[in-house]
């Protein structure tokens, strides 16, 4: 179990790692290429048309890469009034059973997402204004959402440690 844990760990960090260039770099992109359009529509008077769009498809992307990281990190909003009154024990039984619930949701997801991205690749949609191919817009979803699952099992593989942990620290005691 410690070999897969310890596993699952190296491929969290590099998963982490990915996380973190890709909102810098889209995050920075975002900063100069808003900039740049308000500086052309407003001060030159000539808009960008690809800007917008761009815009979008990064946010698109950095809205599900960094709610993938607030999975690992357990930064989402929780409403804790009737778990904070549970045992321990019971806190991370429920856990688990929300981190799994977590899982298959975000397996539903990744399913359809990959399903529309086989669409869009047999169509060859392209995208109005910047005439990419519309999977790479959609892939953000498919990418976010396969590392979430990841990061989901690895939560219930150490919640579900850190809960034997804490019984054999109690049948010790």
């Amino acid at each position: 179990m410690k070999k897969i844990r310890d596993g699952l760990a190296r491929i969290v960090n590099g998963i982490d790692k990915i996380e973190r260039f890709l909102i810098t770099v889209i995050f920075a992109e975002v900063i100069i290429v808003g900039f740049a359009q308000v500086v052309c529509r407003f001060i030159l008077r000539t808009p960008l048309p690809w800007s917008e769009e761009l815009l979008r498809f990064s946010f698109i992307w950095l809205t599900f890469t960094a709610s993938s990281m607030g999975i690992m990190a357990g930064t989402h909003a929780n409403v804790t009034v009737l778990t904070d009154r549970l045992s321990v024990k019971s806190q991370k039984v429920l856990q688990v059973f929300i981190d799994l619930l977590t899982a298959f949701f975000c397996a539903v997801v990744f399913y359809f997402s990959i399903t529309i991205i086989q669409t869009q690749i047999a169509t060859n949609q392209i995208s109005p204004a910047m005439r990419i191919p519309m999977y790479i817009p959609y892939a953000g979803i498919t990418v976010s959402f396969g590392f979430m699952i990841i990061q989901c099992v690895a939560r219930t593989l150490n919640t579900i440690t850190d809960l034997f942990n804490t019984e054999r620290t109690e049948d010790a005691a």
